[in-house]
């Protein structure tokens, strides 16, 4: 097929054909002008004015919308501008001269753009302004409009206390943990306790059986059937998220105590005290606070090498016997473990990384076991758990102590070693110690006394002289 003339392609230009639907309004404008004229139609609208709306796609580019009122002259100005049209051009995009090359009209095509884009961008960009400031204008009526909205009526404490314990307790019979975690949205009325509402978390022979018989006492808490459940780390395969509904609901009936609370009408605190939980608090931390956002944590810490100890004697007495433990001798466990399970800070940290400040509590078991810091210590406990601080008593009572109980002589090793153990308990006390004291959990300065004076008092009274004198270690 032979190619198309260069006057059949000027034909077939889309500008072409835009130039001819122009002329084609503008003619049929000049004919409605003519009937204006008439008598009828005089007082309708002045002679010799034009408006005219176009959409026009030319197909060389964005579509333009053009939209002008006025005489003839005017309105071919305004059409002839926004199509960037010279009407006593003979070039036109699209067409191609005699001699001229594919290439040469395609450099002629990317030049005439340019010149439409440099021609069109500040009718844009003036066109954005306005959109921008309509939307300004908007915006300010909007706020103020707003502002004028009166706020919605506050709920008094009766409406809240039957909402949320209406509410929660359907959670049972639910969707369990799922419901009970859309608390985290509600206001509890006067009295009332999230479910559950804290945990002690550990650590391991820092008297949290001692602390969970004392809290467990207190009429506004609930006692759980178990004390340490590990709920999370056994039933759930390490994973709060993929516990079955049916497991849920043994859980908070069987353990927390569901029905007791919501017979309180959640005016009874629920808890548990598993205290293997702290030392998976890499994974658990996040996932507890994902399911129950409210939660109180409490953590106690035990003088290092004394935890270490205790741990060991727990072992022992539960039929499991240690490699590291040998002839009677227990320096290599406690050097290892305080590595370890004592090295506190690592357990500590990813609880202080997803728990807000404010719902943490940490101790000393030296200050909540022994006079005279017994009594301001377990009350700072029970305010932090808001609950009476006085009630149920002012003493903590001694429970799961058998290693003090059994070992009253000590337990064996040299100097040498028990040097050695505490400078590695002091590296941990001092991890400690710096968290204390960001957080303001308690006075730095005597949190490190304590354990200072267990390691001086085991030195001057427990060990003969010598590197190689024997030590008959006492623990706190």
């Amino acid at each position: 097929m032979a190619p198309s003339s260069p006057t059949f392609a000027k034909r077939m230009d889309p500008r072409n054909v835009a130039v001819f639907l122009i002329t084609l309004a503008l003619a049929a404008a000049l004919c409605y002008n003519v009937l204006e004229r008439t008598p009828a139609a005089r007082d309708y609208r002045a002679p010799n004015r034009f408006r005219v709306r176009l959409n026009i796609n030319t197909g060389a580019g964005p579509a333009s919308v053009v939209d002008v009122e006025g005489g003839e002259e005017r309105v071919r100005a305004a059409v002839a501008a926004a199509l960037s049209i010279d009407e006593g051009a003979e070039q036109r995009p699209g067409s191609q001269p005699a001699g001229q090359t594919a290439q040469q009209q395609q450099a002629q095509q990317q030049e005439e753009e340019q010149q439409r884009g440099k021609q069109q961008a500040p009718r844009q960009q003036q066109q954005q302004q306005q959109l921008l400031a309509a939307d300004r204008q908007g915006s300010r009526q909007s706020g103020v409009e707003a502002a004028k909205l009166p706020p919605p009526p506050a709920k008094s404490d009766e409406q809240r206390f039957a909402e949320f314990a209406e509410a929660v307790g359907k959670c049972l019979d639910g969707t369990a943990f799922e419901c009970l975690t859309r608390q985290a949205d509600m206001d509890p009325g006067p009295g009332q306790f999230r479910f559950p509402h804290f945990m002690v978390v550990g650590f391991q022979k820092c008297a949290t059986t001692s602390l969970f018989h004392h809290l467990a006492d207190h009429p506004r808490i609930n006692e759980p059937d178990i004390k340490e459940p590990e709920f999370f780390t056994n039933a759930c395969e390490f994973n709060a998220m993929r516990c079955k509904v049916s497991q849920q609901r043994d859980y908070m009936e069987k353990i927390l105590r569901f029905k007791e609370a919501a017979a309180s009408n959640f005016t009874t605190a629920s808890f548990e005290g598993s205290t293997h939980y702290v030392l998976e608090s890499r994974w658990l931390a996040g996932q507890l606070r994902d399911l129950f956002p409210w939660l109180k944590i409490v953590v106690s810490m035990r003088e290092p090498i004394s935890q270490a100890i205790a741990m060991v004697f727990h072992n022992l007495d539960k039929g499991r016997n240690p490699r590291c433990y040998e002839n009677n001798r227990v320096f290599q466990c406690i050097h290892d473990d305080l590595d370890v399970e004592a090295r506190y800070s690592r357990s500590l940290l990813p609880w202080l990384a997803k728990f807000p400040r404010e719902q943490l509590h940490v101790i000393q078991y030296e200050n909540i076991t022994a006079d005279p810091h017994m009594v301001p210590a377990l009350r700072e406990i029970k305010s932090f758990l808001g609950v009476n601080p006085k009630l149920p008593y002012d003493e903590l009572g001694l429970y799961n102590y058998r290693h003090q109980r059994k070992h009253t002589q000590g337990w064996r090793m040299t100097r040498e070693e028990y040097l050695k153990l505490v400078d590695k308990a002091r590296r941990n006390a001092q991890e400690v110690v710096d968290i204390v004291r960001q957080h303001g959990f308690a006075d730095p300065a005597a949190w490190l006394k304590n354990w200072e004076d267990a390691w001086q008092e085991n030195l001057e009274e427990n060990c003969e002289p010598g590197m190689q004198g024997t030590c008959m270690i006492q623990v706190t």
